[in-house]
């Protein structure tokens, strides 16, 4: 059985719908975002631009594929990629001190996203 109720919080009307049964809610799907299936890089140097005729910059050329068979490109001159190294570098450290800390401990079976990984 299926009522409407209008109720008065605060000073709005709010309609409200209360159902006898969990039976009537729909459990939508979980959206998942596409994973990195491939990844692949090369070092570019670009030796002229339209507007300069010599530039001889280096940087690196990155190309990630996803699950959903899109394919991302990414060029990061060599500030940029010394920022990312060292972020990811950063971040990795810190999550191998959780991973030891003794006041934080995951158990991986019992996480069915991370025992992939594992």
């Amino acid at each position: 059985m299926t009522s409407i109720k209008k109720r008065k919080p605060g000073n709005t009307n709010v309609l409200t719908q209360e159902s006898s049964s969990s039976s009537n809610f729909v459990q939508a799907p979980i959206p998942q975002l596409p994973t990195l299936s491939g990844f692949r890089w090369r070092t570019e140097v670009t030796i002229s631009t339209s507007n300069e005729p010599k530039v001889m910059r280096p940087g690196v050329l990155a190309e990630f594929t996803l699950s959903d068979g899109r394919k991302q490109k990414l060029f990061l001159d060599l500030r940029q990629f010394h920022n990312l190294r060292h972020s990811v570098n950063t971040l990795l450290k810190e999550m191998n001190d959780i991973e030891h800390d003794d006041m934080v401990k995951i158990n991986v079976k019992t996480l069915p996203s991370l025992s992939k990984v594992y």
